[in-house]
């Protein structure tokens, strides 16, 4: 219990510090790389919004610093992506709720205020496709294992690989898997995979980029990500003389 009680304590500490530096709004330039570290921090707690603030705040005392120009780059594409995707699920009994730039998958109350249970395997493989998409890969394969302990389902188990693995096979996972990289919406994916269909094979990641004309900071987003398959090396002959 005391060690819950500790770690509850640093965890409102490092909140603090945290908002401490948020608010900074002194314009000197000794102050940029404050700014900047502090929109890191929002940034990696997927708090975009407070992230983005941040950043901007960064590079209107310093506007010709690339690093600061990309960061506002990117965090206005995960914004704008997560927008996209994270929508209010009126069907089912758990939905995505929006808080100052962070999403999260909560439940439903009922009228007593008690959660509602969920137990469809469908409803913890959508779980695991959201954590997949902020790659928090973890969290991801311990919602498609309790899908796959319902329900041995082929979606399902391809899902647990790349958790497992943290990498997506462009050429070979399903559509559910490809709506979650970010720079891919649906429209480039029915295109990916119409073209993959007609034999179309990408062997790396620019050759990938450049058809679906990601920008530098989308490239940057998914490279470590995404695997393709090595290129077939030409069998020579060899001549044989008499």
């Amino acid at each position: 219990m005391s060690n819950l009680k500790s770690n509850s304590k640093d965890n409102k500490n490092n909140n603090s510090i945290i908002d401490t530096l948020y608010n900074i709004n002194d314009d000197t330039n000794s102050n940029t790389s404050i700014l900047y570290k502090n929109g890191l921090m929002y940034f990696t707690k997927y708090e975009f919004q407070k992230a983005l603030e941040s950043f901007q705040k960064a590079l209107t005392i310093a506007p010709n610093n690339e690093e600061y120009q990309t960061m506002v780059e990117l965090t206005q594409y995960k914004l704008k992506e997560y927008e996209k995707y994270y929508t209010k699920d009126n069907s089912q009994n758990s939905v995505i709720f929006y808080d100052n730039g962070t999403y999260s998958y909560k439940t439903k109350r009922t009228q007593n205020n008690s959660d509602i249970k969920i137990d469809s395997s469908e409803e913890y493989y959508k779980k695991g496709l959201i954590e997949l998409k902020n790659d928090k890969f973890d969290e991801a394969k311990i919602w498609f294992e309790k899908a796959l302990s319902i329900k041995e389902d082929a979606l399902y188990k391809e899902a647990f690989q790349v958790a497992e693995n943290k990498k997506i096979n462009v050429m070979e996972c399903s559509k559910n898997i490809l709506l979650t990289i970010n720079c891919l919406d649906e429209v480039k994916v029915d295109s990916l995979i119409k073209s993959r269909t007609n034999g179309k094979v990408w062997h790396d990641i620019d050759s990938f980029a450049a058809d679906f004309k990601l920008q530098p900071h989308e490239l940057i987003d998914i490279q470590d990500k995404l695997v393709f398959p090595a290129k077939k090396k030409n069998k020579t002959i060899r001549k044989i003389e008499f």
